[in-house]
């Protein structure tokens, strides 16, 4: 009974870990994601301010 008892700990124990993991997974590629994209806007407010720049002192 005692070893029924403690396995089924472990595998609720498991399963809360399992739980958090996927949900920091998420947020990690959530997070990856916004970083992404805020990236990829601030390269191209550059390169179109750049291209802006270039075109009006030519």
């Amino acid at each position: 009974m005692k070893l029924v008892v403690s396995f089924q700990c472990l595998t609720l124990e498991s399963r809360k870990l399992n739980h958090k993991r996927a949900h920091y997974t998420t947020f990690l590629m959530k997070f990856h994601n916004k970083l992404d994209s805020s990236v990829k806007h601030w390269n191209d407010t550059i390169v179109n301010n750049t291209v802006y720049t270039q075109n009006n002192i030519l």
